[in-house]
Formats: C-alpha cells, structure tokens, sequence
C-alpha cells in the first residue's frame, strides 16, 4: 500500500492526513505508525479514519493506533474526542 495523498510526517513516527484528505472532515487524522507499519496497513484504514474524523462533536483529532487494521466500524484501537451532550 502506498502512503495516501497529503500525508504528512511528523517527528518520527506520527503522520496526519489534512482536513483536505475527503471532503466532510471536520478534524485532521493522526496516525501513529512507522513507516514500514503505515506501508502495510490497508486502504481501508485510512478511509475509515476520516470517517471518524467526519463525525459531528469530533474535538481535534481522529487516531490511529500503529496496529489498526480494516474493520466494519471505526479503525481497531482508534481514539477520538467527542464533546459532552448539552442540556
């Protein structure tokens, strides 16, 4: 698997797909990853992130772990903020 477009690297082994990623992200992805694990995770892990990142109350970042792997819901082992319900 090639590395998505626009990703890019932070220090060492952080890498962030931009709000530009897909149209709808209200928040950046983060992945926490080498790059020979990001190489071989599939294109569905980073799909399924912006999902995530997609979703309303998200506060600053959708997460990947460094073992997410495609699943039918969110990435396994994804973190991600939401704000608290008003009222």
């Amino acid at each position: 698997m090639s590395l998505p477009p626009n990703c890019a690297r932070y220090p060492d082994t952080v890498w962030e797909l931009p709000v530009t990623y897909r149209e709808g992200m209200r928040v950046p992805v983060r992945i926490i990853a080498s790059e020979s694990l990001l190489g071989g995770m599939e294109a569905g892990v980073f799909e399924q992130a912006a999902n995530v990142a997609c979703l309303p109350g998200i506060l600053t970042y959708s997460w990947c772990m460094p073992d997410g792997h495609w699943v039918t819901a969110s990435p396994s082992v994804g973190w991600r903020p939401w704000t608290r319900p008003r009222g």
